[in-house]
């Protein structure tokens, strides 16, 4: 019985882990180069007045706070982590 348990609940834990390791799409506006996600998360997105420092994490730097617009950042943040295997 208690080898019975044991088995569940490592079943169940990889259950879990094959859970979290689902890909992850989320599409890129066109107006984002076309749509092109490799292009986003490499130059990021100028005239919204930030730039990519490291698409792996996901960080920006803001050239001019008041052209920022967060939408586009907050979405280089989000996507290109995960196109890059972060």
């Amino acid at each position: 019985m208690r080898l019975l348990k044991h088995l569940l609940f490592v079943t169940l834990l990889a259950l879990g882990c094959n859970a979290i390791a689902t890909p992850y799409y989320e599409p890129i506006p066109p107006q984002y180069y076309g749509g092109d996600p490799f292009k986003f998360c490499t130059f990021g997105w100028p005239p919204d007045c930030w730039a990519p420092i490291d698409p792996a994490t996901g960080t920006f730097t803001v050239t001019n706070y008041y052209c920022f617009n967060e939408y586009s950042a907050l979405l280089y943040a989000r996507v290109c982590p995960h196109a890059f295997g972060a």
